[in-house]
């Protein structure tokens, strides 16, 4: 006897459903589970010198979190979609609740990575109908998160929900809004507008305060100033980036000091962008152009290089954007298209895990 046809398909969906719910709570038993704790994957400097630096984290995915997905992922899987990926990372912030904010060029927008559940969700919109284009600078202002657009030339404040609070522009308008910083203490906003060559302050409302620098190579003057860091006494860092230098000012933009040196030597500079400093007083700087990333102390003086150039584990490929919170340094490494995590330890500090051999 003919058999009909739908009959094999609907004998086949009444198997696999079952076995597809079995799979969902397979799945979701596992979550929830923190992931473990960062291992040492390198170290600088090598033996016999004690090693100061740790690579304690690699991120391009959501798949670097050892967690078992959500239902939701899980379905997602299912589909054939494929998890959030890091693609051209240029900027990044950290707030207090862990929470990492990635500036993604390639993908033009921004990451949101929950490093306590190890969960991505990301912001492509800044409003209904207005999409980011070329997002550079994020930074994280009390309850609120400023990421700037080189293309669209604007700033956008949004709330933890990812709605439009405020939209922040200058008299005359940015030349291009790059890197940015945050003062705590003032409640004020720092960016930097590498085609104006200077750097505008605002308050968290919008509002223009005060701006300082302007084009040219002498001391308080800019060639394509890039990305910034403010220090909780206030110290505000720029990277002069087409002057080969780091620039020091206090709140009010008054100049303090400046350093670097134009070469591709250990302590030199061509294109330095990102920088950062711990509580001990260590300035991080990545340089773009020599693929590295280097530490100097208050002085300006060099005191270790690490990570070299390349896309293997612990180099850097045209590194950018950093962030630091506690001991933890955050590296956008642009063309290797990953954030990878290091932590400084100091003369007192013993390491919790061995590297791996």
């Amino acid at each position: 006897m003919a058999t009909n046809g739908p009959e094999p398909t609907t004998s086949i969906a009444r198997v696999r459903r079952p076995l597809l719910l079995a799979a969902a709570l397979a799945v979701l038993a596992g979550c929830g589970s923190p992931p473990p704790p960062p291992q040492i994957l390198r170290i600088w400097p090598l033996p016999p010198a004690p090693p100061r630096i740790y690579l304690r984290q690699v991120i391009s995915s959501s798949e670097d979190f050892k967690r078992k997905p959500s239902f939701a992922e899980f379905l997602g899987l299912l589909a054939g979609r494929s998890r959030q990926r890091l693609q051209q990372p240029v900027g990044i912030a950290a707030d207090a609740n862990d929470l990492l904010y990635v500036a993604d060029q390639g993908l033009q927008g921004v990451h949101v990575i929950d490093l306590r559940k190890g969960k991505f969700s990301f912001i492509d919109r800044v409003r209904k109908g207005q999409f980011l284009v070329s997002p550079v600078g994020v930074a994280v202002c009390g309850d609120l998160l400023a990421i700037s657009d080189s293309k669209l030339n604007k700033v956008f404040l949004l709330n933890a929900k990812g709605k439009l609070v405020q939209t922040i522009d200058k008299p005359g308008g940015f030349g291009r809004p790059t890197g940015m910083a945050a003062d705590p203490v003032r409640r004020e906003l720092y960016v930097a507008d590498t085609v104006a060559g200077e750097v505008c302050v605002f308050d968290w409302s919008g509002a223009l305060l005060r701006r300082f620098g302007s084009p040219g190579a002498g001391p308080a003057q800019f060639n394509g100033p890039t990305h910034l860091f403010v220090t909780a006494e206030g110290q505000v860092f720029v990277s002069d980036s087409l002057n080969c230098r780091v620039q020091i000012f206090d709140r009010d933009g008054k100049f303090i000091s400046g350093f670097g040196r134009v070469g591709d030597a250990t302590g030199h500079m061509a294109t330095p962008k990102g920088v950062a400093v711990d509580a001990d007083g260590h300035i991080y700087l990545a340089d773009s152009t020599l693929g590295t990333l280097q530490v100097f102390d208050r002085q300006g003086d060099f005191l270790l290089s690490f990570a070299e150039r390349g896309s293997g584990v612990g180099a850097v490929d045209m590194p950018a954007g950093l962030a630091i919170r506690g001991k933890m340094l955050y590296v956008c490494d642009f063309y290797a298209a990953r954030v990878e995590v290091f932590e400084y330890m100091g003369k007192d500090d013993e390491p919790k895990t061995q590297p791996d051999r």
